[in-house]
């Protein structure tokens, strides 16, 4: 893994001004493509070999950049350096490097694959500023001359490479819930109804309600039986469609009233079974049913959640969580679930970035993190929405 310092970058730009001549004189466009999958998006482009290189993203449309993501000057496989750039672009000098008030460089995955003369860089992040619309394109910059490097910003920790936002791609990743499910069908039964629905496009998992109230979360299946009900007694019944995206609109509703078997003479003596009552969630604080506490209430509801956590390094057995920062006078608590709806709390400790690496996991599976503000008397905040992460199979 490759990290450069901005002295070191700078560095880099000199001795373009007073080194060898290079595949490339000054700033050039190079064809770029991007992807969304499991929440990663995901850029991919071509430069000569041991060119630096930049990600540029005009999210305004106004043919400044507002955001960009750099690969190293000769950077090998794995990570490498990267700069989030929302500050100090103009028409003529876009920045590429480097940070502003408010966004301090990090890591993100950047693989550079070499191909003869060229390379093939790969960068993927999950920051949400990309989940939208906007336009972007990748530049390789170079020269013996160091023209396509802008002077120095006063007070300013980054750098500038002298191009404008032409010739750039359009894409389109805002985040769209589901569809609502549809066809649902109810069979009823002896004290109980079956539902059925068709499969929604880029749905995880299901929300069954009953008259209104939700009885089951996260359900993986398009098959649920909903049982302990009351014969003679018609019951209404909807389904919502859910992804990290967010949770559809709720199916169309069906009634179905549960009936008692009809019995023949000779009567014979059967024994009912004794209906239940469909249970909320154990904790009456849960107010999610995902096994999470939500005690921690400010007139009456619980307190706001934390924002959503991001990841960090993931291998086979182990999901390093990047957190927000705790308000003061509490505390962050990390609990990760498999799917089923239910969550238990993370153990480990915060290291000195405020992240917490959640180990003991099984290899090529699917966990969601969530994340809740403990305060001083040890009761917890609503849940943050959860990040899904898929350990990987090595």
């Amino acid at each position: 893994m490759l990290r450069m310092t901005l002295a070191a970058f700078a560095a880099a730009a000199a001795a373009f001004a007073v080194g060898a001549p290079v595949a490339s004189a000054a700033v050039t466009n190079q064809d770029l493509s991007a992807t969304r999958a499991d929440g990663m998006i995901t850029f991919s482009y071509k430069v000569p070999a041991g060119l630096p290189s930049a990600v540029l993203v005009d999210f305004n449309h106004d043919g400044v950049s507002d955001y960009a993501i750099s690969a190293a000057i000769d950077a090998q496989d794995g990570n490498s350096a990267l700069g989030f750039a929302t500050f100090g672009s103009t028409s003529a000098c876009q920045q590429y490097w480097g940070y502003d008030e408010s966004d301090a460089p990090g890591d993100v995955p950047i693989t550079v694959t070499s191909a003869g003369d060229e390379d093939v860089v790969t960068l993927s992040t999950d920051d949400d500023r990309l989940r939208t619309a906007f336009e972007a394109k990748a530049v390789s910059f170079g020269g013996d001359d160091g023209e396509d490097f802008c002077p120095p910003v006063a007070d300013l920790d980054t750098m500038q490479v002298r191009t404008g936002m032409s010739d750039v791609s359009p894409f389109d990743f805002t985040a769209v819930p589901p569809a609502a499910p549809a066809n649902l069908k109810a069979l009823a039964g002896d004290g109980q109804v079956e539902l059925s629905w068709d499969a929604v496009k880029d749905a995880d998992t299901y929300n069954v309600f009953v008259d209104g109230v939700q009885v089951h979360w996260y359900y993986n299946g398009t098959v649920f039986t909903v049982d302990g009900l009351e014969n003679g007694r018609a019951y209404s019944f909807q389904v919502e469609a859910r992804n990290m995206d967010g949770t559809s609109v709720r199916s169309a509703a069906v009634v179905a009233t549960p009936q008692a078997p009809v019995v023949n003479p000779p009567v014979q003596r059967v024994t009912p079974t004794t209906p239940t009552t469909p249970q909320p969630p154990a904790n009456p604080r849960d107010t999610d049913g995902d096994g999470i506490s939500n005690d921690w209430l400010i007139n009456g509801k619980p307190a706001l959640a934390p924002a959503k956590p991001k990841v960090g390094q993931v291998t086979g057995k182990s999901i390093t969580v990047k957190l927000p920062k705790a308000p003061k006078g509490s505390k962050l608590a990390v609990y990760v679930g498999t799917g089923n709806g239910k969550f238990s709390k993370a153990k480990g400790k915060l290291n000195k970035k405020g992240e917490l690496t959640v180990k003991g996991l099984k290899k090529n599976t699917t966990y969601e993190v969530k994340v809740v503000k403990v305060n001083q008397a040890g009761k917890q905040s609503a849940a943050s929405n959860s990040l899904k992460v898929k350990t990987k199979n090595k």
